[in-house]
């Protein structure tokens, strides 16, 4: 595991969203809500928060989660998914029809991303009218300040750590990534080479993240703590030798005993199958 993460160390991402208010906007007319999913806006009331969850399990929830049946095809989720990890949540029409049809021809591969626009448009209307921006050449998101994804909100806190040089300043940030880390990216997606490099960089920062806190939790004698901590990163990450050593030097200055788990009250890796197969 440590050579994969390794491997993938290089991935960057050039783009992070700070959520900041927004200065009100005239909200346009929204498109007709999929059916059993309540409207994000109307003429006189303020947007209903909505919440992405890409780590461990893909849910959208907006005061409910979102049925998956209403993705209507496993490429729908797919470009949501390319789309939210693109530099500016952008990408071409062309790029996008490769990655996700690669073995079809121009034409027919762009056919299909007009239909998976379509339906993603279908799910996300109702969460923000104008969250979809696209023409002729591209596609984007444009994610307003009531919507808020995991893996964005994990890649601020970090972003903020790692421009700090007080440790107790950094303790609260880092302790908010991980516990937003609740398993592998798109754990519960079918495996894509694309998807698969984004899983391994966002496990990357997610152990070097946990490591540090560590040092952290081992520095301020916080040891229980520090136990469940390295327990939660050895479920990800079984042979991790920082995370082993860290839970021995714990383990001397406690009495709990090594050989039983603690209960453990940080996230912990969460996958679910989807309740019904989609199609292609």
């Amino acid at each position: 595991m440590t050579q994969i993460l390794l491997r993938y160390k290089h991935i960057t991402r050039p783009h992070i969203r700070v959520v900041t208010a927004q200065p009100t906007r005239k909200v346009h007319p929204m498109s007709t809500p999929v059916a059993g999913h309540a409207s994000a806006h109307s003429p006189t009331t303020q947007p209903i928060p909505a919440h992405i969850q890409t780590f461990g399990r893909f849910v959208c929830t907006q005061v409910h989660p979102i049925p998956h049946s209403h993705w209507r095809s496993q490429r729908t989720i797919d470009l949501f998914f390319v789309l939210i990890t693109s530099p500016h949540y952008h990408q071409s029409r062309t790029t996008l029809s490769d990655m996700l049809w690669p073995d079809l021809a121009g034409d027919a591969a762009l056919n299909n991303l007009r239909v998976a626009l379509h339906r993603l448009r279908r799910v996300l209307d109702p969460i923000a009218p104008s969250m979809i921006v696209s023409d002729s050449t591209s596609i984007g998101l444009h994610i307003p300040s009531h919507v808020t994804v995991d893996c964005d909100l994990f890649h601020v806190a970090l972003r903020r750590c790692r421009q700090l040089h007080d440790d107790k300043q950094a303790l609260p940030l880092l302790r908010h990534a991980l516990n937003l880390y609740q398993g592998e990216f798109m754990a519960d997606q079918p495996i894509t080479e694309w998807n698969h490099q984004q899983r391994m960089y966002y496990a990357n920062e997610y152990v070097a993240a946990a490591i540090r806190l560590g040092h952290m939790l081992l520095q301020r004698q916080l040891y229980s703590e520090l136990i469940e901590r390295m327990w939660v990163l050895l479920q990800h990450d079984h042979a991790n030798p920082d995370a082993q050593q860290l839970l021995m030097l714990a383990y001397q200055h406690t009495s709990i005993t090594p050989n039983t788990p603690p209960r453990l009250i940080y996230p912990t890796q969460q996958t679910s199958a989807p309740s019904r197969p989609l199609t292609p």
